[in-house]
């Protein structure tokens, strides 16, 4: 069986020359941050099923020159890697060694020119990535990719013969020759006919499913247009709100339009994560092994950029087993940043809990008596929420009730901020954390330390913290922590598990925050 691509002929039969030769890296010697010892020992190392492979030695180069930049970075030390020669003759040297071809040094040429490339260590990155992709989509790379696919039965047999005459461009020019898979193309839609937009694709994706999970029926499909206003903004933030049933499991999802202001902004036709991962939590109920992948356009010239109208208005879906899964998006080459197949998200963002699973979960949580300050408004937007949000971790949960946490940024701080945090410490607390006379004496680089303080039931309680930029000096906790404890006030705050650099509160006394603990239903940090 043939398979060719004829958008990369020309880029590969230049390829091959350079391959087939011996590569010699003594042709390297001009380059001044890899020592002759260092080539020397590279070349020595070289297995004998990679000495003509040179990706695999660029890997090699390029990780050394990156050790030394680490070591020079912990020794406090500045290596820009400008070697003594010229870059353009650098490049030759490459040529010279048989580690790239014509065409990737013609390409190298134009980056050096563009000031892409200005040192040792950015070429040889960009003459990996170069060859890299060579490689990766060569004729014989993209036969064993398409074969693969067809052992786990992606592509069916027959299918595959048509493949043999195709020109392929990109990864959509084959799509639709996929099982399980369906292209929305939205790049003609009126971005305004949000409604419209997301019933159309709802159906595609619903009738995707029905046809693989044999007479599943999505019911009831609503979508609404909502808009809230944006914080300290003139200007509001464009919802869709996605509702259907499947059985007697209701199922919302908020989809992110943009911003409407005086003119309309759109993102994007379809908020495509959220859409996507919908159908997942739909998939997790019942109980199902595949999961519906988001797969975006790919082309596969080297260097090519796809268009934005393209990366928002045009994506496809596809239902995959994890097996499936990992031959699907296999990376084109060891250099893991091109694929075949991209996506932007993967297992590990996944909805994680089932519908039952988190009612269950928030029935728990209630038993404590967290929820016992909340009014039914607090209550019940709580769980509008959680019904709306997908829940990947089990912080999820919780987080979903806004009027028992508070979030913020550690890389916030500024005029008031101290003051802002405390305040809004007692909201969550419903009183029970009650400062007044709050301090703050943040003033920038005008004060490396400053004094942060409050009184609590009569008693002034006050610390010396530290500037540190825009990033909050977390020791203010501890402050107010210390005042709940010798006030005798039952309960403190607890910071619950966040990645990233937000911290995340709850207001808990020491037996509800025993039994949410102990039973694994909020994971917290270390207190």
């Amino acid at each position: 069986m043939k398979y060719w691509i004829t958008f990369f002929i020309g880029f590969l039969v230049s390829q091959a020359t350079a391959q087939a030769q011996m590569i010699d890296l003594t042709q390297l010697s001009r380059f001044t941050h890899l020592t002759s010892q260092e080539i020397a020992a590279i070349q020595q190392t070289i297995p004998a099923n990679q000495v003509n492979n040179p990706v695999w030695i660029l890997e090699q180069l390029y990780t050394k020159m990156g050790l030394k930049l680490a070591q020079a970075v912990q020794q406090g030390k500045s290596v820009n890697f400008v070697g003594k020669e010229s870059i353009d003759v650098l490049i030759q040297d490459l040529q010279k060694s048989g580690l790239i071809g014509a065409k990737c040094k013609k390409w190298l040429d134009v980056k050096y020119q563009a000031k892409a490339i200005f040192n040792e260590y950015s070429l040889i990155n960009q003459a990996l990535q170069c060859m890299g992709h060579a490689q990766g989509f060569s004729e014989e790379a993209l036969k064993k990719y398409i074969q693969s696919l067809i052992s786990v039965k992606i592509i069916d047999k027959n299918a595959s013969e048509k493949l043999t005459s195709l020109q392929i461009k990109h990864n959509f020019d084959f799509f639709s020759y996929l099982k399980n898979a369906k292209l929305l193309d939205y790049r003609k839609a009126d971005v305004k006919e949000i409604e419209k937009n997301y019933l159309d694709a709802i159906n595609k994706v619903a009738a995707l499913l029905r046809g693989h999970l044999g007479g599943l029926k999505i019911t009831n499909i609503k979508v609404k247009v909502t808009t809230q206003p944006l914080p300290n903004a003139p200007a509001n933030a464009t919802y869709a709100l996605i509702r259907f049933k499947v059985k007697d499991t209701k199922y919302a999802v908020a989809c992110f339009q943009g911003i409407d202001s005086k003119t309309y902004q759109s993102t994007a036709v379809i908020d495509q994560h959220p859409f996507v991962q919908v159908f997942n939590k739909v998939l997790l109920d019942l109980g199902k092994p595949e999961r519906l992948y988001l797969v975006e356009k790919q082309d596969y010239a080297f260097g090519a950029q796809v268009s934005f109208a393209d990366r928002a208005s045009l994506f496809g879906v596809i239902l995959l087993t994890d097996t499936q899964y990992d031959i699907f998006f296999q990376p084109a080459s060891s250099r893991y940043t091109t694929h075949y197949m991209p996506t932007t998200f993967s297992h590990q963002y996944m909805p994680g809990f089932s519908t039952r699973q988190i009612s269950n979960h928030l029935q728990a949580i209630r038993s404590s008596g967290v929820f016992d300050k909340l009014s039914v408004k607090q209550t019940q937007a709580g769980e509008q929420k959680l019904q709306q949000n997908l829940i990947v971790e089990v912080n999820d949960i919780i987080r979903c009730f806004e009027a028992l946490v508070f979030s913020f940024d550690y890389e916030s701080a500024g005029e008031g901020c101290y003051k802002r945090l405390t305040q809004a410490l007692t909201k969550i607390s419903f009183g029970r954390f009650k400062p007044t006379n709050i301090v703050d004496g943040w003033k920038g680089e005008e004060a490396p330390t400053f004094t942060y303080g409050f009184k609590l039931r009569g008693n002034s309680y006050s610390s010396k913290l530290t500037f540190n930029n825009d990033w909050i000096d977390a020791k203010f906790m501890d402050l107010i922590q210390t005042a709940l404890t010798r006030e005798k006030i039952e309960g403190n705050f607890y910071r619950i598990q966040q990645s990233g650099q937000s911290g995340v509160l709850i207001f808990l006394t020491p037996k509800q925050y025993a039994y949410l603990k102990d039973q694994g239903l909020i994971k917290f940090e270390n207190n």
